[in-house]
């Protein structure tokens, strides 16, 4: 088994550079939906879904994109300051490691605050 490798600092600012403007990259609006009159309420529409808190949950804790991909709300567990990493019985999905774990974030202070608001984000 190799041994993992770490970001240094400065590839560590330069994906979370590349992030920030992925999450500020917007549509604009064309001639031809300006002519079928699609309105947009004055703002652009986002071209992509924003990743930046994706990217943060993977590099705080060290998780694989599938298990943050299948986290869901009551797997995160804010009093322990825990993330369960489950199997998911409806799309069949399960752990490399085919066990459940439990990934801490007490020592996160920064990813408990973007968990929370994405919480609220999404009115949980």
């Amino acid at each position: 088994m190799s041994t993992p490798r770490f970001f240094k600092k400065e590839e560590l600012e330069a994906i979370l550079r590349a992030v920030v403007k992925h999450d500020t990259i917007r549509c604009k609006i064309t001639r031809k939906m300006h002519d079928e009159g699609k309105s947009f309420d004055g703002e652009t529409p986002l071209k992509y879904e924003p990743i930046a808190p994706l990217v943060w949950l993977l590099t705080l804790t060290g998780m694989r994109p599938g298990e943050a991909l299948h986290l869901k709300w009551e797997d995160v567990d804010f009093q322990h300051k825990t993330l369960h990493v489950c199997p998911d019985p409806v799309s069949g999905w399960r752990p490399k490691t085919r066990q459940e774990r439990f990934v801490p974030f007490y020592d996160s202070p920064a990813l408990e605050r973007i968990l929370k608001i994405l919480k609220l984000r999404a009115g949980q």
